[in-house]
């Protein structure tokens, strides 16, 4: 159950629940050939707390993939922005492309229930 720990843990929410059972059997891993089914796969939650991000920084070497999450803060008027490293993370090149693919479909179902997501911010402020 080990390589499915990653899958558990962003799976926290109502929205994203599926997702796990979804990889599951999405990727050939038929409960007939390797005895799982969606009733197997349990996410147990732990007290280390909750963590928010409105930025990433991702960097990586043959092994892994090394990815920061925080938060860019704007300092002050006409300040730079300072981003601060809140949790760091290291995952293997499979599990990040896991990970992606995970992502990928729940931007894809968040878009087909709410609309799309528009990234440039200058077309998502109203002008006064």
């Amino acid at each position: 159950m080990k390589r499915f720990a990653l899958v558990a843990v962003i799976a926290g929410s109502s929205f994203l629940g599926g997702l796990v059972c979804n990889w599951i059997i999405s990727q050939g891993q038929k409960a007939d050939a390797q005895g799982l089914s969606a009733a197997d796969v349990k996410i147990k939650k732990t007290d280390e707390g909750f963590t928010y991000a409105n930025a990433f920084r991702v960097n990586g070497t043959a092994e892994e993939v090394l990815v920061d999450f925080g938060m860019n803060v704007k300092t002050g008027e006409g300040a730079s922005t300072l981003y601060t490293p809140a949790v760091q993370m290291a995952f293997s090149p499979f599990t990040a492309k896991r990970l992606a693919i995970t992502l990928s479909e729940a931007v894809r179902r968040y878009e087909s229930s709410f609309g799309t997501i528009e990234l440039d911010t200058s077309k998502r402020l109203k002008s006064k």
